[in-house]
């Protein structure tokens, strides 16, 4: 109870200091204030990252989109990004040498009938494969035969599922983007058998979402980013209502991380907070303001923040790649990046025909010129793999 009031003390004092670092006195906590300007910052993404770019073999068997799914020491997971799921789950090594391609899509019982997602569970070498049309995750080995399924726990829709230490899966629920009910959106399952361990909580008074409908034209936009990002060996959790993103650890404890503000129950148009790459230093972050016109496609504009822990201090940053002869500028929020696991911070799928265009202008350099020297524009994606840098 007193350390509650202790960090609730601190909360407010940081609201009230103003300037250009906000953060609580407590070293557990960061506070945001996403109304604010604050100074800007350019760097190379390589200054923080260590940067590798991994070709994805092409032929008829591995022709592929690229949408990464997961990525372990030995192979890498990708899927075809396609909104009516053509169901294929490619295996390359980790040079990019396509392994084995796996399509269990089908009507059967052990057959998924529409691929949303998959996690590689490394130490048990098995897949699981979320389909949020059956409402169900399948679970198969590397060779793609069936092993077991089991139903989401009742009334989720599961969007993301992803490892949370040997024996759990960390999902979130989908659907809670589509109605008013205040629940719990996140959940901690068994791996064997899907049942529930626990509802995480997070505390709010009015459901809040970052949908944007346009009911005479039956359209709708949101921003799409991440609700959940690894950092190390834990989860950050973002709930749109709420005005605390939470850190949870394998051992299943919740604690806050950052803080937001002003309080997203006080605004009448919305701005989001959302997480990204976390590392030991840099917190990046996103800001995502509820607006959008549908006559001109354009809206939910956006902010890139990045908190420097040694500074203790809050930036707008702009991060480009050192390997581009001319700044080619990366963000790490919404936009092709994949949050992976506790040796890669994230990994951004590069388009050949981009690569072909930009080796031609002459305005690439280093391995990544290498690589696109022996591209053409029907070439497999390149992976842009971003590591934590290694301590000295």
């Amino acid at each position: 109870v007193m350390k509650n009031k202790i960090i609730a003390l601190s909360v407010l004092l940081s609201i009230l200091s103003g300037g250009c670092v906000n953060m609580q006195q407590s070293k557990d906590l960061l506070t945001i204030d996403v109304t604010k300007d604050y100074p800007q910052k350019e760097f190379a993404l390589q200054d923080i990252f260590d940067i590798d770019y991994i070709p994805l073999d092409t032929s008829r068997t591995f022709t592929t989109m690229g949408y990464m799914q997961d990525i372990s020491k030995d192979m890498i997971i990708v899927r075809n990004l396609k909104l009516s799921s053509d169901g294929d789950i490619f295996i390359f090594d980790r040079k990019g040498k396509g392994i084995r391609k796996i399509n269990r899509q089908g009507s059967g019982s052990e057959e998924y009938s529409f691929l949303l997602r998959v996690t590689l569970d490394e130490e048990h070498e098995e897949l699981f494969v979320v389909d949020n049309r059956s409402k169900k995750v399948y679970i198969y080995d590397l060779q793609g035969n069936f092993k077991r399924s089991f139903k989401n726990i009742e009334g989720a829709s599961y969007d993301r599922v992803f490892n949370l230490g040997s024996d759990y899966l960390i999902c979130n629920d989908g659907d809670n983007l589509f109605t008013d009910e205040i629940k719990n959106i996140f959940y901690i399952i068994s791996k064997q058998d899907g049942r529930l361990i626990k509802e995480i909580h997070i505390p709010y008074d009015k459901k809040k979402t970052s949908l944007i409908i346009n009911k005479e034209q039956t359209k709708s936009a949101r921003p799409r980013n991440e609700e959940f990002v690894p950092f190390h060996d834990s989860w950050i959790l973002m709930d749109h209502s709420s005005d605390t993103i939470y850190r949870v650890f394998t051992d299943k404890r919740v604690v806050p991380f950052i803080a937001r503000t002003p309080s997203i129950q006080s605004m009448e148009t919305e701005i989001f907070l959302y997480p990204s790459v976390l590392t030991d230093r840099y917190y990046f972050m996103q800001t995502v303001k509820k607006v959008y016109d549908f006559s001109s496609r354009v809206g939910l504009p956006r902010t890139d923040l990045m908190y420097d822990m040694k500074e203790n201090i809050i930036y707008e940053y702009s991060l480009y790649n050192a390997d581009y002869v001319h700044k080619e500028f990366v963000s790490l929020g919404y936009g092709g990046i994949a949050f992976i696991n506790k040796e890669i911070a994230f990994v951004k799928t590069l388009e050949a025909p981009d690569l072909v265009d930009a080796y031609k202008n002459g305005n690439l350099k280093g391995k990544l010129k290498e690589i696109a020297a022996s591209l053409d524009e029907e070439s497999n994606p390149v992976l842009m793999i971003a590591k934590y840098k290694q301590k000295k």
